[in-house]
């Protein structure tokens, strides 16, 4: 599908184009529905609109799936998405981030806590490791992080339950990233060590787990952090431990 520039479509006649195909199709199924004889194709009744409707209806749909994905993303957002919802609402954040590095030196211009936020709202790219297991950055405050994903058939291990590594790297990462929302411009973070320990095995028919990591305590040169896996029911899965060093990001 042909971007809308490639037509010289601006968004404000995207837009008004919709409007119009969508207006003339309440009117003729209105009028079905009322007994007229008037069955008329989509593609007659873009026609009646006349050409910029056709290039519409050729070129233009994807700006309207854009925003018809972020109004679906809209509708599972927030704390009072249920059970049976929330695997759509994380599939609809994962479709709407995007993957790779942020530079060094913009790393260095933003605080901790822009930072971790600006990889939960999507203006900056999730690491690629993400995208590798589906895990979603999806909570960030000062010293405290959440990091969500859906277990799915290929997280097994050899045993058939979800393997260890999953759980391992989102506690990795929400305790890390919980340590890295309290540091000031110009200061990162490198994880030292940390320890997991296993509750419950973990199997693809648990749904959406979540590993919240908060900071137990961040000084100058070393922070620590603790970090919980639970399911969708609040059972805990998995928990954890990290010490992270701090330093002054050119050194």
């Amino acid at each position: 599908m042909l971007p809308p520039e490639t037509l010289k479509l601006s968004r404000d006649e995207v837009l008004t184009l919709a409007v119009k195909v969508v207006a003339t199709r309440v009117r003729v199924f209105g009028s079905a529905a009322r007994g007229d004889d008037r069955e008329k194709s989509n593609q007659d009744l873009l026609s009646d609109r006349g050409p910029e409707a056709s290039r519409f209806s050729s070129c233009c749909s994807y700006e309207v799936r854009i925003w018809r994905a972020k109004l679906r993303c809209e509708r599972y957002d927030g704390n009072q998405e249920s059970s049976l919802n929330q695997g759509k609402a994380m599939h609809c954040r994962l479709t709407s981030k995007t993957y790779g590095t942020v530079a060094a030196d913009m790393q260095r211009s933003m605080s901790g806590l822009a930072f971790v936020q600006g990889l939960v709202d999507g203006t900056l790219p999730l690491n690629t490791i993400a995208k590798t297991l589906g895990y979603d950055i999806t909570e960030a405050e000062s010293g405290r992080v959440v990091v969500a994903a859906e277990p799915k058939d290929i997280h097994l291990n050899p045993a058939g339950t979800v393997h260890g590594g999953l759980a391992a790297t989102m506690l990795d990462s929400c305790m890390g990233l919980a340590i890295q929302s309290t540091l000031e411009k110009g200061v990162g973070s490198t994880t030292l060590e940390f320890k997991i320990s296993f509750v419950r095995p973990i199997t693809p028919e648990a749904g959406l787990i979540k590993a919240e990591g908060t900071v137990i305590n961040r000084g100058r040169r070393v922070g620590t952090a603790e970090g919980r896996v639970t399911d969708s029911k609040g059972r805990l899965l998995v928990h954890g431990t990290t010490t992270c060093l701090i330093f002054e990001s050119g050194s």
